[in-house]
């Protein structure tokens, strides 16, 4: 999967750099064409200024020989004559700009037509130019005193400077028109290159890597379904092999039996019996263990004493600890004497296997079972079990995820108990850590949610209930339930009328269903404890088996829940446990 990847990968970049490399480059001409074009702007801008200059210097020396022949004209000799100095000066710079010459002594802007033009006969327009802007030097010098007819411009001349200027102009325009067209013919080969270039991708770096990942997929298919294939043989063997194990050991087992019942000390008989049991528990674990793989195993919770559930649990290893001369030191807050909501046996279970493995991995010293609720958070349940053996060199290693498992040198049992530990765990929303590893012990951390009960005591008699039911059908059934146990009910349709109703009539005992409209089980559990402070009892009844919402519902102050669809049993189980 990997190499497929990294070929993917590789095929793609190399198309992108191509594509990046021709972007770019059609990116440059662009900039490349836009920059021409304002330079060629420019230059056609001065050449075509070249025009006017020359006429506007004809029509000032005009104006100033006027004026000094006329003396009753009123015009400003000196004010004119700067206005004919600027404009020469003007005409004459643009003349030097537009013939400029480069380092290497060839001419930035004149095309070899505009370099005849300026400098080859007939036109000779640089000469043309420099006599031009001689002669207004001549009449700007002589101004001072007086003008002669004969200091006056050549009008022929003129006329021929300005068809001459007329014609660099065009060819200014026509070179810049010609760059354009020349760079337009690189962009649109550069187009062209980049759809040919985008054709041979697709044709042999596209097309081939649609067919690695088909291929691949097909070949991820393939072993997906033999993946499959030979877990459903698993499931399958394991399945025959229980049955075939169970009815044989069903037979060994009542041989023993009654072979005890008549020799009761027979040390041979009880490990015989000991170790039956050890197969018969084998199997059991490794059934439960496919059920939790196949996400077939729920939660059982129910309402029990916590402290009672771990004591029961833990009991046996003290007995153990002291066989194996292994110390045993055991520590459960008084502060867990309290009626929890839970899976009370998959708990007890938990601790069971991780003592186990405490124990079978620990040759000396002690092992610590330590159990209270969290500093921050007193509906946690904090358990901390602690061994001196072997610890775990390469960290936590039993995930479920793990195609791995090296657990130990140790070849005892399954090794299935952990992994079924965390998928109990999972489902509890509870989580396991390991809190030190070394060589020298291990201690495990476990952090798992209750829910706390609060017991309510009921009069002897209940005679009257109210049914919180959106549903007509479900609260009459409820009621007609309630009715054989001598209770009369009352039904509301949604949390609303529920508080409406009981800010002026009590009841026994209130029956909530959890999804209603404009207000539901929740937000009316919630303000019947805290806004009305009533302490009725609260049966939750619900088609919602989510464990945390029934989490949730005890929060917000339910005493005890029954799921839909029930029976009378379940009515009379849930009454009874309120008394």
């Amino acid at each position: 999967m990997f190499n497929i990847i990294y070929a993917i990968r590789m095929r793609y970049r190399w198309a992108l750099i191509a594509i990046a490399i021709l972007v770019s480059c059609s990116a440059v001409l662009i900039q490349y064409l836009l920059s021409i074009q304002k330079t060629d702007s420019k230059i056609i801008n001065i050449a075509g200024k070249q025009r006017m200059l020359s006429q506007k210097i004809a029509l000032e020396a005009n104006i100033l020989f006027n004026s000094l022949n006329n003396p009753a004209n009123l015009i400003d000799i000196a004010s004119q004559q700067q206005r004919l100095r600027d404009s020469l000066t003007t005409f004459v710079e643009n003349h030097h700009f537009l013939t400029a010459k480069n380092n290497a002594g060839h001419y930035h802007y004149l095309t070899p037509q505009l370099i005849s033009i300026y400098f080859k006969p007939p036109v000779l327009l640089d000469e043309k130019v420099a006599l031009f802007s001689q002669e207004v030097e001549t009449i700007l010098a002589r101004s001072n005193t007086s003008l002669a007819q004969t200091d006056m411009l050549d009008l022929v001349q003129l006329s021929l400077l300005l068809q001459q200027l007329n014609q660099a102009v065009a060819l200014f325009e026509r070179a810049a028109v010609d760059k354009v067209n020349l760079i337009s013919r690189i962009e649109v080969v550069f187009w062209s290159i980049t759809l040919l270039l985008l054709l041979i991708e697709l044709k042999f770096i596209f097309q081939p890597m649609e067919k690695l990942v088909i291929e691949s997929i097909e070949k991820v298919e393939l072993q997906k379904s033999q993946l499959k294939q030979s877990y459903q043989l698993k499931e399958r063997f394991i399945a025959r092999a229980s049955h075939e194990f169970r009815t044989p050991l069903q037979v060994v087992m009542a041989a023993i039996d009654e072979s005890l019942a008549k020799d009761s000390n027979n040390s041979a008989l009880q490990q015989a019996k000991k170790s039956t049991l050890k197969i018969i528990s084998l199997v059991d674990d490794l059934t439960k263990l496919q059920t939790l793989q196949r996400g077939q195993w729920q939660l059982d919770p129910k309402v029990s004493n916590l402290k009672a559930t771990l004591t029961t649990a833990i009991a046996p290893f003290k007995a153990q600890c002291e066989e194996l001369h292994l110390a045993w030191h055991e520590s459960i807050a008084s502060e867990l004497d309290v009626s929890v909501y839970c899976d009370h046996h998959a708990l007890a279970q938990i601790a069971i296997e991780l003592l186990t493995n405490a124990v079978k991995f620990t040759s000396t010293g002690a092992i610590t079972f330590t159990a209270k609720w969290q500093v921050s958070n007193n509906s946690v349940l904090s358990v901390l079990i602690s061994d001196t053996g072997d610890g775990f060199v390469d960290g936590f290693p039993y995930l479920i995820e793990a195609d791995q498992k090296n657990y130990s040198t140790h070849f005892q049992g399954m090794q299935t108990g952990l992994e079924r530990v965390q998928y109990m765990l999972a489902a509890m929303s509870a989580t396991i850590t390991l809190v030190a590893n070394s060589l020298h012990g291990a201690q495990l951390q476990l952090a798992v949610p209750m829910t706390l009960v609060t017991q309510a005591v009921l009069p002897i008699a209940i005679s009257s209930c109210l049914i919180v039911e959106d549903n007509p059908l479900n609260a009459l059934v409820l009621s007609q339930s309630l009715q054989k146990l001598a209770i009369e009910s009352q039904i509301v349709a949604n949390g609303q009328a529920a508080l409406d109703v009981l800010n002026h009539t009590s009841f026994d005992v209130i029956f909530m269903d959890l999804n209603m409209p404009i207000l539901d089980g929740f937000e009316t559990t919630t303000e019947i404890r805290n806004t009305l402070k009533l302490s009725t009892p609260i049966i939750v009844v619900t088609a919602n088996t989510a464990q945390s919402e029934i989490h949730r519902a005890y929060q917000c102050g339910a005493n005890y829940h029954i799921h839909k669809p029930f029976d009378l049993v379940n009515l009379k189980a849930a009454i009874s446990a309120l008394s």
